[in-house]
């Protein structure tokens, strides 16, 4: 049978295995309904021993045909030192996890995250301090980008780069630049047939440093910071000067100014 203890709604037994705390209507299909008294009122707390060593709570099913002496699967688990885990009975942290994730919505993580995969059924983003935009996303096709929300390449960075290190970064396909292409300490090597530019096209340096373009690994042409373009010397001292012979074949050569030769030799008149 059934029966009240301590009034009419703090505890009560219903006769049909349900045992009812601070109500008198079971919830559906539950063998155990609390309910709050009001609403400032805790409607559970659980008090470890002292000095407590086991779990303080934990939600097991069955994997047999039924019985406590059937085997378990562990669901949750709270542990004695306070951390929270699913589908473990040894969470190793705050909130452990032990298998897959669905979170529909937006998370705020303080802290760090260890996981094998992260997997999104759309683009995955990333947020910093609070930013109302990614920092960087990934989408569904693989393309990552870094200050845009809609990369067009592998990799997609709308903003500045900036590679250190003594070590050498490598680009194996193309290398599109819409800005400017800065190369700070270091040197740029391409392993390319040619550079193509869809509009103009322009090298330069800052300061008073110089330009240098070469081939085999040895300087070739030179420009000074002062303007002074060097063809196989590393000194000039004019706005243009050669070391080595020098072939004009075909129309004509104007030269405004002086020139100074070693030697001069003509094919004709």
């Amino acid at each position: 049978g059934g029966g009240s203890f301590g009034g009419a709604t703090t505890l009560t037994y219903t006769g049909a295995n349900e045992v009812l705390i601070g109500t008198t209507s079971p919830f559906a299909s539950t063998l155990t309904t609390i309910q709050a008294t009001s609403s400032n009122s805790i409607p559970l707390v659980i008090l470890g021993f002292p000095n407590q060593s086991a779990d303080l709570f934990r939600i097991s099913s069955l994997t047999g045909g039924g019985g406590v002496s059937q085997a378990t699967t562990t669901l949750l688990t709270v542990s004695s030192s306070g951390n929270f885990g699913l589908n473990t009975s040894t969470p190793g942290s705050l909130f452990s996890v032990h298998g897959p994730a669905l979170i529909n919505g937006t998370s705020t993580i303080i802290g760090g995250v260890l996981t094998p995969s992260i997997s999104a059924t759309g683009t995955l983003g990333f947020y910093t301090a609070g930013a109302a935009a990614p920092r960087m996303v990934i989408d569904s096709s693989g393309n990552v980008g870094i200050g845009s929300t809609s990369p067009q390449a592998t990799l997609g960075v709308n903003g500045t780069a900036l590679f250190t290190g003594t070590g050498t970064s490598t680009f194996e396909g193309n290398l599109h630049v819409w800005n400017n292409l800065q190369i700070g300490k270091g040197s740029l090597t391409l392993n390319t047939n040619e550079l193509t530019a869809s509009g103009a096209f322009g090298i330069k340096t800052t300061g008073s440093n110089t330009l240098t373009l070469g081939t085999n690994g040895e300087e070739r042409l030179i420009i000074t910071g002062a303007g002074n373009v060097g063809i196989n010397t590393s000194s000039p001292a004019s706005i243009l000067s050669l070391r080595g012979n020098l072939v004009l074949a075909g129309g004509s050569a104007e030269i405004l100014g002086g020139i100074r030769a070693s030697n001069i030799t003509a094919t004709s008149t």
